[in-house]
């Protein structure tokens, strides 16, 4: 856990942001996390959406699992309170947003 600590301080660092990649950094850290502590699949992450995260339950529903099933992730607490941090974050730079989109928009 030591690099895995070391690596999301210096996220902001190696992660550049631009106008047009406002959350790059944020997003990098969060998927870095989850990745990390939930052992989501790339395909996964990538299909996650706003709406398949439930705060009070602080759990993940991932809608397309390799195997076409759809199955409920409970999160730590420290993970949700991530997850909900960069939440906020993205309604505040998206706010148009429909809750279906992917958290993983960026623009390159």
């Amino acid at each position: 856990m030591q690099g895995m600590g070391r690596l999301l301080l210096h996220i902001n660092k190696w992660v550049p942001v631009s106008a047009r990649s406002p959350l790059r950094a944020s997003t990098t850290r969060l998927a870095i996390i989850l990745l990390y502590t939930t052992g989501l699949r790339r395909g996964e992450l990538l299909g996650l959406t706003r709406a398949d995260y439930h705060p009070l339950e602080q759990t993940l529903t991932i809608q397309t699992s390799k195997f076409h099933k759809s199955r409920i992730l409970p999160l730590p607490s420290d993970v949700a309170l991530e997850v909900e941090a960069f939440l906020e974050k993205y309604k505040s730079v998206y706010p148009r947003l429909p809750n279906n989109s992917p958290h993983t928009t960026t623009c390159d």
